[in-house]
């Protein structure tokens, strides 16, 4: 019963940290579509107001408006979801002790979909939301039958919280022949993200080398190296993989003009937007200045000047 509450709680760990990875996609998406700004102004900063309406502090606005406190939420989803993600297996960061149970991961990726998922890159963001918040709901329904995941047993223990007592002795050392080495994942690993590929690859290595010198305790933690870099180089290269499918299936895409039937202009009975003669300019009468008919932006403005003039005539003659 302990073993199989065990496995649910890391099938749930691994669902959360595929939220959190489509979490780091979308940030990395909404920012290459927001680029911050680099430029910096300092010769062109005066010491006194430039206008009534502009301060002379306000010079590099645009600098603090992308790297500081209020550029935040273009940031939100990839730090949130690069956190989420370190979760899983920290490696480096071994003193993050978070989390410790399924409610605060619940809750964590909860704030995750309302935070860091609505309001980011459309329907992936909506779709990302809503999963990560039923994520978080069962963590709540695992944390109350003390399940968890293998890194919240390293951090605490068996959980506090179990209505099942288990009676199941603890497991026995594998042996040699039962150590394994990862050989084919690790290698597979490498064509996702190389950097760390080579180290699953280089670790899968040590374990047959320690196995062969009979030095298992050496061989266990070598797989575990393994395991790690392995997991690490799935996780970059999803994450890599997704942001560069994303951006080039939708980079530069527009939707097609007059999809609903209508073709843009200045009402919706179907016409052009010219009056009967064609000349693009919204009346039925021919006029010598445009007579092109083309009922693009360039007519739009030639209409929007007529009426301006039309207008100036009004207030001209009311002063005659």
């Amino acid at each position: 019963m302990a073993c199989d509450k065990r496995e649910a709680g890391n099938l749930l760990g691994l669902l959360g940290l595929g939220t959190s990875l489509f979490t780091t996609i979308i940030g990395i998406v909404y920012v290459c579509k927001h680029p911050p700004t680099f430029h910096l102004k300092f010769s062109e900063c005066p010491w006194t107001n430039p206008d009534d309406y502009t301060f002379w502090v306000d010079c590099n606005s645009a600098w603090s408006s992308d790297w500081g406190m209020k550029g935040m939420p273009h940031y939100t989803p990839l730090l949130m979801g690069v956190a989420g993600a370190v979760m899983h297996r920290p490696v480096l960061l071994q003193v993050m002790g978070f989390p410790k149970n399924f409610l605060q991961y619940g809750i964590w990726l909860i704030v995750q979909g309302f935070f860091a998922n609505f309001g980011y890159c459309g329907k992936l963001g909506v779709i990302n939301a809503w999963f990560s918040i039923f994520l978080g709901l069962c963590c709540f329904v695992a944390q109350s039958v003390g399940a968890k995941t293998d890194r919240m047993l390293e951090l605490t223990g068996p959980s506090l919280i179990d209505c099942h007592a288990s009676d199941e002795k603890p497991s026995a050392p594998q042996a040699g022949d039962e150590i394994q080495d990862y050989t084919a994942l690790s290698v597979m690993s490498f064509f996702f993200f190389p950097p760390t590929g080579i180290g699953a690859i280089v670790s899968s290595m040590n374990v047959k080398k320690h196995k062969k010198n009979k030095d298992l305790e050496a061989a266990r933690n070598s797989r575990g190296h393994a395991v790690t870099w392995m997991q690490y180089s799935f996780a970059l290269g999803v994450v890599l993989i997704g942001s560069a499918v994303t951006l080039g299936v939708t980079h530069g895409r527009v939707a097609a003009d007059g999809a609903d039937g209508d073709d843009g202009d200045d009402g919706d009975d179907g016409d052009d937007g010219d009056g009967d003669d064609g000349d693009g300019d919204g009346n039925s009468t021919n006029s010598t200045d445009d007579s092109t008919g083309d009922g693009d932006e360039a007519a739009t403005a030639r209409r929007l000047l007529k009426a301006l003039k039309m207008k100036v005539t009004e207030d001209l003659a009311v002063y005659d």
